[in-house]
């Protein structure tokens, strides 16, 4: 069946600016047209056009990496504070994985995500294959398209270091407490290999409909090593999908890669071959001088995530500089957006406001028009391609959001503010009308009963799980001694750069 929707039009094509009375042809979940709207009601006299002067239709944004978690750390008492410290703490999260998914997909979609890139937190190791597959059919249930990301870590789980010779370290009371933490079920490159192959099987029919990609996951390079890191791209490379990755998150992060190889993380991962278009990155805040040149050589593309990288004491991405260098970038929540509502445009404000520069110079860097084109054409990179483009074009996903420009306007707005900076700077889900989907209308005006039943549903489930028993929080004590161990790497770095080095690893 063929349908016909119109109003002003960004395309996400190279053309940057907007299209005033556009319309989209749409048949089978695809776009079959993109011109004026009259010139397709002449070619298409059949099929109604439903126009609206007010209208503003986008492409679906696609929020490049998130975590599903449908309610965030800091509603389960871990308070937002550096990684490291952040990390040993999220044990205490017990929401159960797909009811998390299904109600993070619904706010998404109501936000304007058509597609999410889902770097996956196990809940249950001995059902990991059906957790990951229930949790790809949450996000289809809430009509988005999600690029699936099981994570491999084969090292340093915890502490960037031996956690055996770290609990050594630490007075009998704290060594307790540290290895009672330690509740990873650790799986083989082989084993986890074998998930891929099982989850691309079970989910053969969602991949093949576009609705499901399934991804390679190493979550970072201080937790993987670097056979594990290159059997894994090779991996990826034989069945032609993406590797997505965390990757200089935070200062110690970049500190652990000179200890550990001296060299940068990138020069280390240039040299183990690892590097290429089949590679993203999350976060990359870290990033020295001449990295981002290799990673643009390479063809990497970066997410950046900006509410999380403020909220965990990380820092800001250099995004202007990488888009300067040429490199793709999309923008992501990371399920820890300023105000836990998984707003997306205000993720984009972030981004366009916090892009790393100040002074004179800095307004002119990256404007709204870049930002928006991070959000569905960067986006479409960090989800492998093989979901959505980011694009409304003919042969195209028919994936797109309609935004209320009397809405955005209100109570008064110039005329000549674009469309894209409306978006960017004022733009906000109780902004957006409707959410398409592969053809199918996904929301109408925020979902509002569906989204709270949802969170019903899941709240439920929470307190049934912490009624049955739940991790308790680190002791102060052992969140101020893993505090102290990276003050010891900080101060390590500072006298070596100072020229007096003090070695004072672990």
């Amino acid at each position: 069946m063929e349908r016909m929707i119109g109003g002003t039009l960004l395309t996400g094509g190279r053309d940057l600016g907007s299209k005033e009375n556009y319309a989209l042809l749409m048949r089978d979940g695809l776009i079959v047209d993109v011109a004026p709207a009259e010139t397709l009601r002449r070619a298409h006299p059949r099929v109604d056009c439903d126009f609206d002067a007010n209208r503003l239709i986008v492409p679906g944004f696609i929020d490049a990496h998130d975590h599903g978690r449908g309610l965030s750390p800091f509603r389960f008492g871990v308070r937002d504070c550096a990684l490291e410290l952040w990390i040993p703490q999220l044990r205490r999260i017990c929401a159960p994985a797909a009811q998390a998914a299904y109600y993070d997909g619904l706010r998404l979609a109501a936000a304007g995500v058509t597609t999410v890139v889902h770097c996956h937190n196990i809940v249950d190791g001995d059902r990991l294959s059906d957790e990951l597959v229930e949790t790809a059919r949450a996000y289809n249930k809430a009509g988005i398209r999600v690029a699936l990301c099981p994570p491999f870590t084969d090292q340093n789980s915890l502490i960037y270091a031996d956690r055996t010779a770290f609990a050594d370290m630490l007075a009998p009371g704290l060594k307790a407490d540290f290895l009672k933490m330690i509740c990873d079920r650790p799986i083989g490159l082989s084993e986890y290999c074998d998930l891929l192959d099982e989850l691309r099987k079970c989910l053969a029919q969602e991949i093949a409909s576009g609705m499901v990609a399934v991804q390679v996951c190493p979550v970072g390079v201080q937790w993987c090593g670097d056979k594990a890191l290159t059997d894994l791209a090779d991996y990826a490379k034989q069945h032609r999908t993406s590797v997505h990755m965390h990757m200089l998150e935070t200062k110690y992060q970049r500190v652990y890669a000179h200890r550990q190889w001296g060299k940068s993380t990138v020069n280390h991962l240039q040299e183990i071959g690892f590097l290429g278009p089949h590679l993203t990155c999350a976060h990359t805040v870290w990033a020295e001088d001449g990295e981002l040149d290799l990673l643009a050589e390479a063809g990497v593309t970066l997410v950046t995530n900006p509410s999380s990288n403020l909220r965990l004491r990380s820092g800001v991405m250099p995004l202007a500089s990488a888009v300067e260098r040429g490199l793709v970038c999309g923008v992501g929540l990371d399920g820890c957006g300023l105000d836990d509502d998984q707003d997306y445009c205000r993720e984009l404000r972030m981004a366009y406001l916090n892009a790393e520069r100040s002074g004179v110079d800095a307004a002119s860097e990256l404007s709204c028009e870049h930002i928006l084109q991070m959000s569905y054409a960067g986006g479409g990179r960090a989800a492998g391609g093989a979901l959505s483009a980011g694009r409304l074009e003919p042969g195209g996903r028919a994936d797109f959001v309609c935004f209320d420009l009397n809405r955005l306007r209100a109570p008064y707005c110039d005329e000549d503010v674009t469309p894209a900076e409306l978006i960017v700077q004022l733009g906000s889900k109780d902004k957006i009308t409707e959410v398409y989907c592969a053809g199918k209308r996904i929301v109408a005006d925020g979902n509002a009963d569906m989204v709270e039943t949802a969170g019903k549903d899941l709240s439920d489930a929470v307190r049934r799980a912490i009624a049955i028993g739940r991790a308790p929080l680190p002791s102060e004590g052992l969140k101020r001694a893993i505090a102290s161990f990276y003050r010891q790497w900080e101060r390590a770095e500072e006298d070596e750069n100072s020229g007096h080095f003090t070695d004072t690893r672990a």
